[in-house]
């Protein structure tokens, strides 16, 4: 996608765009192509899915550098993040907070607080990288979509057909190790370190997706600056259900960011 005129912009910001586990840097297209009106976007690919290959060893913190080094280090620059790539961007901007002008969470958890919760999780990762490696893509994930999760998309039924055939692009050995790697059970807890974020911080839910809206509570309680924003017909994917619901909540958040960074 084409950004070029756009630094001699002064409203135009560095974007970074991280997808989901199984998606790619294409899913969010029509968000980006919004934004790059006005912004550059970078969309990656994260470690696995799409272009990018998969390290013989990955763990998350390997994951997050590689995530890291892919990335424009000159300026300050907003990040977004999706579900694992919420997760990631969290990380990030714990780990670098004076390298982003802004942080936006869309779906995404700062990890599991709990032994017990880490236990369970362990399990269900067990048991979704054994039905990667082991049965036919199409019908893990026909599975995979039937969560609770997900329960948004079973009421957009061509939507979820089109997310089905892109998702069946990818290599299902190649999941299961991104699981292995890079689940939220294998994550640090962040809730502890998220005093050290000094950039502004949205964090965006679905209405349709409980768990999520909660956690954004959880997260929004623990930070400040912060927004919050629901919106409205959407679940868990929002990114794909309402583009361009997202696309003018992010434009807004950064209109009113810093113009010193970014």
């Amino acid at each position: 996608m084409s950004t070029a005129g756009l630094r001699d912009q002064p409203e135009a910001r560095s974007v970074v765009l991280l997808h989901g586990f199984m998606g790619s840097g294409a899913d969010w297209r029509p968000v980006a192509a919004r934004l790059a009106q006005r912004h550059r976007c970078h969309c990656p690919d994260l470690p696995g899915h799409g272009k990018a290959p998969l390290p013989d060893a990955l763990t998350w913190q390997g994951g997050c550098d590689l995530v890291e080094s892919n990335l424009d280090g000159s300026a300050p620059k907003v990040l977004v993040g999706y579900s694992m790539g919420g997760r990631i961007a969290l990380q990030l901007a714990v780990r670098h907070p004076e390298a982003y002008g802004g942080l936006v969470l869309i779906s995404a958890s700062p990890g599991l607080s709990s032994a017990e919760e880490r236990a369970q999780r362990a399990i269900w990762v067990q048991t979704w990288t054994d039905a990667f490696r082991s049965e036919p893509i199409d019908d893990v994930l026909v599975r995979w979509y039937a969560q609770d999760v997900f329960r948004s998309l079973r009421q957009r039924p061509e939507l979820l057909d089109t997310i089905l055939k892109k998702r069946r692009c990818n290599n299902p050995a190649t999941l299961a190790r991104v699981l292995e790697s890079l689940d939220v059970s294998l994550q640090p807890d962040l809730r502890q370190s998220l005093g050290v974020l000094t950039m502004d911080v949205l964090v965006i839910a679905g209405a349709e997706d409980a768990k999520y809206c909660g956690l954004m509570d959880e997260l929004a309680g623990a930070m400040a600056p912060v927004r919050r924003v629901i919106v409205p017909d959407a679940g868990h994917t929002i990114h794909l259900e309402q583009p361009e619901a997202l696309s003018g909540i992010l434009e807004g958040f950064m209109a009113g960011l810093d113009p010193n960074q970014g």
